[in-house]
């Protein structure tokens, strides 16, 4: 081979390895946290199989935390642009919200006036949210749009952590956590809300976290019940009505021990969640008193002008997604009947949670008659997380060593919940 033939070689592999090595350095965020992601998974699988042999992790659960990864790569797929390529989802009203954060960043103080439908009117809106994304801007010295798209992807991410941790403590088992969380990621009027900066996405953040609160710290569930209050109007009414409703199960409960002559049940859960409630609607009362001059919610837009009112049907429940919607509703009527695969506690307020939001849904019945249809959102919230349920059920059902799960050994497996 004559010299200059060995230099067109090698100057052809170069500049082969050149591209390649370009190609790699090029790489979009999005190639390389997914591949980043898919790696961590093998890699988990790989060292579950190794350690099959062990007896104190059984397989199913460390299989279950191998697949961890996975419902990250999950929730970067339902928000493909928001988190791999920066773009700031606008549909409906997340650019009105965000003006709001902009006026505390440029003036240091909240906007006396809002618009609503009907005109101008006073802001009675709670702070929470916007004062949020607000100092957000200001620690980060960035302007609103791109303090918002951090604020997206981050919350993006950690949802469905929140969601796996939620499953996890109610079955006790990652696996249950891993269905819980799967689930919430078909989830798609869900969705709809969670890769927006809203304070609705800050209120469906929280609502998951009072339900996992419940079974571990009475104080830290009372602090996220707080927080719900002062981020989003219908987020605390949701809350107020799956405590109010858990409560009404509970006193059912207490109620047919006594009129049976059973064993004696505790009412500590019942007033606890009574007084929660109180904590959780109580301050938003007086931040409207201290706005409006008066406790009346009629002054209110969404109260005077009957918004998103309209009476929902079958058709409007299965338009949000007929998976989720109908095994949200076995899940619920499974956790009815059989406490084996759900905290004893913990089975109390879902249950409640897929009752108070349903009749949100259906708030006409009471005569309020406003944002029945937004209130679908905080439907499939719960029932994302009963489906989840149902799922780890059958999977028990299927299984064929299928022993007591620590929710199943009572309050003495978990634990009460401290004060």
């Amino acid at each position: 081979m004559r010299p200059a033939d060995i230099f067109d070689h090698l100057r052809v592999n170069f500049g082969s390895l050149k591209g390649t090595l370009e190609q790699f350095f090029d790489m979009t965020a999005e190639s390389l946290l997914v591949e980043a992601l898919l790696i961590a998974t093998i890699l988990l699988l790989l060292r579950t199989l190794l350690n099959s042999d062990r007896k104190d992790v059984s397989l199913e659960d460390a299989i279950a935390r191998s697949l961890i990864p996975l419902i990250l790569l999950g929730s970067i797929w339902m928000n493909y642009q928001g988190v791999t390529q920066f773009i700031l989802p606008n549909y409906g009203n997340t650019m009105y919200q965000l003006a709001f954060s902009r006026f505390i960043m440029e003036h240091g103080e909240r906007v006396p006036l809002a618009l609503e439908y009907g005109g101008l009117s006073r802001n009675y809106y709670v702070p929470g949210f916007r004062v949020l994304i607000g100092v957000m801007g200001i620690v980060l010295s960035q302007d609103i749009v791109p303090t918002a798209q951090i604020f997206m992807i981050l919350f993006s991410l950690i949802f469905p952590l929140v969601f796996y941790s939620v499953g996890k403590r109610l079955t006790g088992r990652p696996a249950g956590g891993l269905a819980v969380a799967l689930m919430f990621l078909t989830a798609p009027e869900l969705q709809i809300y969670v890769v927006r900066p809203l304070p609705q996405m800050l209120g469906l953040f929280f609502i998951p976290l009072i339900i996992y609160a419940f079974t571990l710290s009475y104080p830290l569930m009372a602090l996220f019940g707080f927080m719900v209050g002062m981020i989003h109007p219908q987020s605390m009414a949701s809350v107020c009505f799956t405590l109010g409703m858990a409560a009404l199960l509970y006193g059912v409960v207490i109620m047919r021990s006594i009129l049976f002559l059973r064993r004696p049940v505790s009412g500590r859960e019942l007033f606890m969640l009574i007084g929660i409630a109180l904590l959780v609607g109580g301050p938003y009362l007086l931040w409207h008193r201290l706005q409006a001059g008066t406790f009346s919610l009629d002054v209110l837009a969404p109260a005077k002008f009957k918004e998103f009112g309209k009476s929902l049907g079958i058709s409007d429940y299965l338009g949000t997604g007929e998976f989720v919607f109908a095994f949200g509703i076995v899940g619920a009527y499974l956790l009815a009947l059989d406490t084996r695969y759900a905290h004893p506690r913990g089975r109390m307020l879902v249950l409640g949670w897929v009752l108070g939001t349903f009749l949100l849904t259906k708030n006409e019945v009471l005569g309020v008659g406003s944002h029945t249809e937004r209130f679908l959102a905080f439907l499939q919230e719960a029932l994302a997380v009963t489906s989840g349920l149902v799922a780890y059920y059958l999977w028990r059902l299927l299984d064929d060593d299928v022993g007591p799960g620590p929710t199943e050994k009572g309050l003495k497996g978990i634990g009460r919940p401290s004060f």
